[in-house]
């Protein structure tokens, strides 16, 4: 039993990564709500915890003994999975001889299913980090050096990416994590210091001759983000539409309704169906983010069809920001004018209707 409500956490912190079912996301939210309050802690935190190490060691790396063969097991600094068998003679290969598999087959068939699940971990952390790019979440130093720097998985991700570091309710600097600790766009070691946070660069947060400078600086050392952040496409307000509470640059557009659904629920957004047995002829898809904002994405069906029958495009409306309840924050819900909406929380929101409409676009130049 103690073994079940360990593996509970990892079990839906997986579903969270994978669902995109509106009712089911919202019962695996709800149990993670559950759990995270029977353990005193934050849903943010009990996923995170939940991310297992497989056994890797520092570097990444793994073997056990499958018969008189060892299988060995690497995440590459790439964040690619690698198996190897090293043999008797101690030879390896990249596949397991035939006469391995026949004498030793659930050895064999234990070291592929851990391959399959370690890739598996990768592509869910990077569903996460990507979320995590709306994110103004921060990590004490110490727990961001334990949970993304010393985890076998998520360093991939941590040693590749930009993070704000500095006292806790200040900017801090922006800087990439090397061996040797902090290191800023002009190559200088932050020295150590007590009581800093860590947080994740954005690009909507930064000037454009810092953005520029860390292009050129990933580029020199040859790094390949696994997430897009330097090169990621920063939207802000337009000047039209500071006062108003909607974003309008999209309104009009024609879209597939089907991508439209699968785009954005791939992205986190709730989406309802245009149509007679679902939201009628307007809907509302939102995506919730972490510090009390909601994105909402209004969207009409073009043409009248037969009920029963399936909307196939959808005229994009406006993008709209909503002020959640919640400790510290107003007590209903209220409609934020552009201005206020964080950068980073406006600059995804747009990006991810962005892309329904660059999928639209694709789609009529065929």
């Amino acid at each position: 039993m103690t073994r079940q409500r360990a593996a509970a956490p990892a079990a839906l912190a997986t579903m969270h990564a994978r669902v995109t079912n509106r009712v089911v996301r919202k019962a695996v939210d709800r149990a993670l709500a559950e759990h995270a309050a029977r353990s005193g802690s934050e849903v943010a935190d009990v996923v995170e915890l939940a991310l297992p190490g497989f056994g890797l060691d520092q570097a990444g790396r793994l073997s056990f003994p499958a018969g008189p063969a060892t299988a060995l097991i690497e995440v590459a600094p790439d964040g690619s999975v690698h198996q190897r068998w090293r043999l008797v003679d101690q030879s390896e290969r990249s596949t397991p001889p035939a006469s391995l598999g026949a004498a030793h087959p659930a050895e064999v068939a234990a070291a592929s299913a851990l391959v399959a699940e370690i890739r598996s971990a990768l592509a869910e952390e990077r569903r996460r980090m990507e979320e995590r790019m709306g994110s103004g979440r921060t990590w004490s130093e110490r727990t961001w050096q334990v949970r993304f720097a010393d985890h076998p998985i998520r360093r991939h991700f941590a040693l590749r990416l930009l993070w704000r570091v500095g006292p806790a309710g200040e900017p801090g600097e922006t800087a990439f994590r090397d061996e040797g600790g902090w290191l800023t766009c002009d190559g200088r070691h932050l020295p150590a210091e007590d009581g800093r946070v860590v947080s994740l660069w954005h690009p909507a947060e930064a000037p454009e001759t810092e953005v520029l400078a860390w292009r050129a600086a990933i580029g020199s050392r040859a790094v390949e983000q696994p997430v897009k952040q330097t090169h990621r496409e920063v939207f802000r307000p337009q000047s039209r539409d500071l006062d108003p509470a909607a974003d309008r640059r999209f309104a009009g557009r024609v879209v597939s309704h089907g991508s439209l659904r699968a785009l954005l629920r791939d992205r986190g957004w709730a989406v309802p169906a245009l149509g007679a047995w679902d939201q009628g002829d307007e809907a509302t898809a939102f995506r919730t983010f972490d510090d009390g904002v909601r994105a909402e994405l209004r969207y009409q069906a073009v043409e009248v069809v037969p009920t029963g029958a399936r909307q196939e495009r959808a005229r994009l409306v406006a993008v709209r920001f909503v002020s959640l309840p919640g400790p510290g924050r107003r007590v209903d819900p209220l409609r934020l004018p552009l201005s206020e909406v964080p950068a980073r929380v406006f600059s995804e929101s747009i990006r991810d209707v962005s892309l329904v409409v660059v999928v639209a676009e694709d789609a009529r130049s065929d």
